[in-house]
């Protein structure tokens, strides 16, 4: 059977809960019933289970299954007279009343008959006995045994027992001269201690008498006499021991802790050898082997009625694991540095890792559902992948089971059936019965325990808190209830979970509840899975939706209010909206509906923080409403929570495959993780369910592009726009898209911006606002300069900017900025310093920014964005300052008929080249400082062909520039010179290189001639330079950033001019540089002067060496980085005063 990833443990310090050797998970009747269960035999219901422990000692370890099957009848036995009198008085402040404890010595308990017990376990004194008395132990305990009750047995087990025995001999010789008990067991602890400090390396035996020396320290005088000074303690091979099983009628079934029988357990060369050295198929013969083969020194046996012998299997079956309940306190390991990590806490304190994902997945959920256990139906529920077909997910969550099951974890538990914390009726979460009286303050004893038979560290002030009752829950208690819930010591019906958890959302942070919404999910749906599930029939079925799990018991919101709600949205009045719908949340502050409205309208304004308050509110009032948690998975893929995000998106899916945001939202994630593949089935799968979704159209089309199919991408991009033809963010997408496209004509690129602009007039008019410009025309007064962008921060926009911004004369211009975006880095403070005034625009309407910049009194207003994204066009559509211009962010016109300019680099084209494609009028600037190099950029190396022998060629581009005609012209570069290579960087996921790669093999290139990096950190893509000697620029997208770092690195770009602005990037960025001869003017050309510079690697070699020197002494020229930027901003200015009417013109270089 295939195996799920092993397990690494690695010690931790200890969280949450303390161990003690007062409990014995393995000795509890829940644990042997499903234990037994594994190997064949079914032994009786707990409820009314009769059970009798031998050894019980002081009863402490018969306290928790007392108390959660209260209908069982626990009866405990032992020879210690003290012991079972403080269990008594325990037991009686506990109040536990089916739990009775007896003092008998050996044969009073032989001659006394406890009736007939379902599960009779012998422990402590009644496991050190001779075989003897032993025997005779068996017979009465199978004279008592019902016909379904196990045994259940401690005994010592040759041939490991010998390592006792040499102890036991050790001390007897070192006590022989000893005259009283006290001097005897003095003698046999000063043999451990001898043996501990002065036993020699050399000892064969020294790593298996440690141990048993170390457990000595803990044994009492009594358990020390009793183990190796009175003679009993005897010990068997377990065939004998079997013998001994077959002459009482009963048959050996396992062991209660049955992964010792696996012998994979021991490791892969035991369990090989141990099928070749004992092909016998007889249950007991071969665990002998094992016995030998591990040395084994304890059995914990299971013994049944002879007459189930048939039944009883030869190892635990891993099938009828998927017949038991699972449970543990797992909780996953987040870090600072890396986020969310592949390895999850145990209560012990050890750190449990694994690389396998479904693994990851099952201890999460064993996690979000404790202390409640999961059958294995809701496992494979729970982790199914709505976006995979597999239909061997049942085995592969098998096997993760059983991978867990033979590791023996102390932290994993299970049983057969319901587990007792599943069973409970309480609608609100209290105590776990007795646990409160075995605890008072001054009682007789405190014993802490949970019903997974953990025993548990209580402190006075979680004692407080348990006897205070759960009623009145404040935010200061939720620690430590949350430290109750982690060590089990609460119980209550799922209900009284949910509840619990609503009360926990509502109370927290909301950025600290998403943890507790997955358990709030589980605890919601718990049970009841089949039925919360959404099919069309449901969706169809006004009635049937009416009596679905998932319908609210709430009033929706009234629809006046809802229709007042989409106008403020409407007319772009944000805030007024959201203002209006929380002056409601104190009148109806116990209505979800309000809340989620109020959460959809902060999202869509991108107040994320209250948007993620207001759905807490919504999901602490009704939890059971899907809508709120499609809402808030949405809104937690924005706010970049991406792995609770595609927790909850599976969640959603597995109850509602027919949800197309959540599908896209899954694509938007596997984009994240670079799996393209699984992306676009993912937007499929929503538009297999609504054809029409502008943005499942859209996802696509950028998808598309990301893997270089920029033709296809603009098709589904032109479907999203006819989808949605009021949406400037679609057509914004669109004409991105377009200015891609290898075949677009310069007309067309340009009529179909022509078509945005026509849009953005008729939205400017239906806005009714109409701007009175006063400013004063004052050709030679102080500027007013405001710029919008959602690009300052650290983004390639504000390397470009930068210069200027930071040179800007403060004397004549004030910096006024808007922020469109979230982006709030350390540039983005640096560039604030600069700023008269910085204002955050990301949750105001295009109408509200432009309002805000008309009061502002900005005179000439720059948009820095273009046709991406977080522009704000519409807002220039508006014209609220008296002069408009557009620079850097985008190389196109952007449409509009009230932008006056846009700024062009002035090596970029001759004047009249271009004019006739934009609606604005053209500045040609040049620049002193055309962009801002990273500090502590690598050294520039040699060029690298000089020792290689090899020519490399590279791109850094953006994989959407990548179109299948770029492909080609490479490919017959490549063919052209079969010993030169090509790097190609930015590669997003292992899809596109083999995309990529088939394409360019299909053309005649050499596998060995291409190289492929993925999108790397900044630092290590700057060192990439070191491999290459010439820059391959794409067309008809040419490179802005990557030829300007690449130029900084000392190597040049090979570009191919084109007819528009956005192809004649890369001339602009040679021309600066006096590199013209990189520039070529056709394919053909661009093809020849490729191969033209692999053979001039010593001209190459000297440019490299020379750039950067050559770069920064152009830029440290005693012209200011911003003095052809002001002499641009006043050139215009003056203009506007004289006539108002823009007028293209060109900055003279100095």
């Amino acid at each position: 059977m295939a195996h799920s990833a092993d397990i690494e443990a690695v010690a931790m310090p200890t969280t949450t809960q303390q161990g003690s050797p007062l409990l014995d998970n393995y000795a509890s009747p829940q644990h042997l019933r499903a234990v037994a269960h594994l190997y064949g035999v079914s032994t009786p219901d707990l409820k009314n289970a009769r059970v009798l422990v031998l050894g019980c000692e002081s009863g402490m370890n018969l306290i928790p299954f007392s108390c959660a099957w209260s209908g069982a009848s626990v009866i405990g036995i032992d020879i210690d007279a003290d012991a079972i009198s403080h269990g008594q008085k325990c037991i009686t402040a506990a109040g536990i009343n089916n739990l009775e404890l007896y003092c008998l010595q050996l044969t009073e308990l032989l001659a006394s008959s406890p009736g007939e017990q379902d599960y009779i376990i012998l422990q402590g004194v009644f496991a050190l006995l001779d075989n003897q008395t032993r025997e005779s132990l068996l017979a009465y305990c199978r004279q008592h045994l019902s016909a379904s009750g196990v045994i259940a047995i401690k005994w010592p087990t040759y041939p490991g027992a010998k390592t006792n025995e040499i102890l036991r001999d050790a001390m007897l010789l070192h006590s022989s001269l000893a005259t009283s008990q006290e001097e005897i067991t003095a003698s046999a602890r000063a043999v451990a201690t001898w043996l501990e400090m002065g036993m020699s390396k050399q000892n064969p035996l020294r790593l298996n008498l440690a141990p048993l020396i170390a457990e000595i320290n803990q044994n009492s005088d009594s358990d020390l006499t009793l183990k190796y000074l009175s003679g009993l303690n005897e010990a068997n091979y377990l065939v004998d021991f079997n013998a001994m099983v077959e002459r009482n009628d009963l048959a050996y079934l396992g062991d209660a802790q049955p992964w010792t029988e696996l012998a994979d357990f021991y490791g892969s060369d035991v369990a090989q050898l141990h099928k070749t050295i004992c092909p016998v198929t007889h249950k007991v013969v071969q665990q002998q082997y094992l016995d030998f083969a591990t040395n084994r020194i304890e059995r914990f046996s299971l013994l049944v009625d002879a007459n189930h012998r048939d039944r009883i299997l030869p190892l635990p079956e891993p099938q009828k694991l998927k017949e038991l309940n699972w449970a543990g306190n797992f909780q996953r390991l987040f870090s600072d540095l890396n986020g969310v990590e592949n390895a999850h806490f145990t209560p012990q304190g050890d750190l449990l890792r694994t690389q396998d994902e479904l693994t990851l997945q099952v201890l999460d959920l064993l996690g979000d559902a404790w202390p409640l256990s999961l059958s294995f139906e809701q496992l494979m529920f729970h982790t199914t992948k709505p976006e995979s077909a597999d239909t061997h997910h049942a085995d592969r969550v098998l096997n993760v089971l059983y991978s867990l099951f033979r590791k023996g974890s102390d932290s994993l538990f299970y049983c057969y059936g319901p587990c007792p914390y599943s069973l409970s009726k309480n609608n609100v979460l209290k105590p776990l019965p007795g646990l409160l009286g075995m605890n008072q303050p001054n009682g007789i004893d405190s014993f802490g325990f949970n019903f997974w038979y953990q025993s548990i560290l209580l402190d006075s002030h979680e004692y407080q808190l348990l006897n205070g009752g759960m009623l009145d829950i404040n935010a200061e208690m939720l620690p430590g209830l949350d430290t109750l819930r982690r060590k089990g010591l609460l119980t209550g019906s799922p209900f009284a979970w949910q509840k619990y958890m609503q009360t926990v959302v509502g109370l927290q942070d909301p950025n600290n509840i998403l943890a507790y919404v997955n358990s709030l999910m589980l605890y919601t749906h718990y049970g009841l899975e089949t039925r919360f599930q959404i099919t069309s029939v449901t969706m169809l079925n006004s009635t049937t939706r009416q009596k679905h799990p998932s319908y609210s018991a709430y009033s929706p919101l009234d629809s006046k209010s809802e229709k007042r709600v989409t106008q403020f949205l409407y007319q772009g009045q944000f805030n007024d909206a959201c203002e209006y719908l929380a002056s409601f949340s104190e009148e109806q502050k116990g209505n979800p509906h309000l809340w989620h409205r109020l959460g959809q309208t902060y999202f869509k304004v991108a107040r994320l923080d209250d948007a993620l308050r207001a759905y807490a509110v919504a999901l602490s009032i009704e939890s059971n409403t899907w809508a709120i948690y499609y809402d808030y998975t949405l809104l937690l893929g924005k706010m970049k929570y991406y792995w609770y995000a595609e927790k909850l998106s599976r969640y959603c899916l597995r109850f509602n495959h027919r949800q197309p945001l959540i599908w896209i939202q899954l694509c938007d994630l596997y984009q994240e993780n670079k799996n393209s593949a699984m992306a676009e089935f993912c937007v499929r799968k929503a538009l297999a369910i609504e054809p029409s979704n502008s943005n499942a159209l859209s996802t696509l089309a950028t998808l598309l592009s990301t893997q270089s199919n920029v033709v296809e991408a603009v098709s589904w991009m032109r479907k999203a726009c006819e989808s949605s033809p009021q949406d400037f963010t679609y057509l914004t997408n669109y004409l991105f898209g377009l200015s891609h496209c290898p075949d677009v004509t310069p007309e067309n690129l340009f009529g179909e911006h022509e078509k945005y602009g026509r849009l953005a007039s008729r939205w400017a008019k239906q806005q009714n606002i109409v701007f009175a410009l006063r400013n004063e025309k004052d050709p030679s007064r102080k500027l007013r300069v405001g710029f919008v962008s959602g690009d300052f921060g650290n983004h390639p926009v504000t390397n470009f900017i930068r210069p200027m911004w930071d040179a800007l004369d403060q004397e004549k211009f004030a910096i006024y900025a808007w922020q469109t975006s979230p982006l709030n880095d350390m540039v983005t403070q640096q560039l604030k310093l600069k700023a008269t005034a910085w204002v955050d625009a990301k949750s105001i309407s295009n109408a509200e920014l432009a309002k805000q910049i008309h009061a502002a009194e900005i005179d000439i207003l720059i948009d820095l964005s273009g046709h991406t994204d977080h522009n704000r066009l519409p807002a220039f559509a508006l014209k609220p300052a008296p002069v408009s211009m557009s620079f850097i962010g985008y190389p196109g016109t952007t449409g509009l008929s009230t932008m006056d300019y846009v700024i062009v680099h002035n090596k970029l084209a001759p004047p009249g080249l271009l004019e006739e494609q934009f609606t604005e009028k053209l500045i040609y600037m040049p620049f002193s400082k055309q962009f801002e190099p990273v500090d502590n950029a690598p050294e520039i190396q040699t060029l690298p062909a000089i020792s290689n022998g090899y020519f490399t060629y590279a791109s850094f581009n953006r994989p959407s520039k990548l179109n299948d005609a770029v492909l080609a012209t490479w490919a017959k570069i490549l063919t052209a010179k079969p010993d030169a290579k090509l790097l190609i960087g930015f590669m997003l996921g292992s899809n596109l290189i083999d995309e990529i790669n088939n394409k360019m093999l299909g053309w005649g290139v050499k596998k060995d001639q291409l190289i492929f990096r993925e999108r790397t950190k900044l630092s290590t893509y700057l060192e990439m330079h070191n491999e290459v000697d010439l820059l391959l620029d794409c067309f008809p997208y040419t490179g802005g950033t990557t030829t300007n770092y690449a130029l900084w690195m000392g190597v040049p770009t090979l570009t191919l001019a084109g007819q528009t602005l956005v192809s004649r990037q890369g001339v602009a960025n040679m021309c600066q540089f006096g590199l013209d001869e990189f520039v070529a003017e056709s394919i053909d050309e661009y093809v020849a002067k490729a191969l033209a510079f692999s053979e001039d690697t010593q001209r190459l070699n000297e440019l490299r060496m020379s750039l950067r020197d050559n770069i920064s002494s152009l830029e440290d020229s005693s012209i200011s980085p911003a003095w052809y930027l002001e002499q641009t901003l006043r050139k215009a200015w003056e203009i506007y005063c004289e006539t108002g009417i823009a007028e293209g013109f060109v900055v003279q270089e100095c």
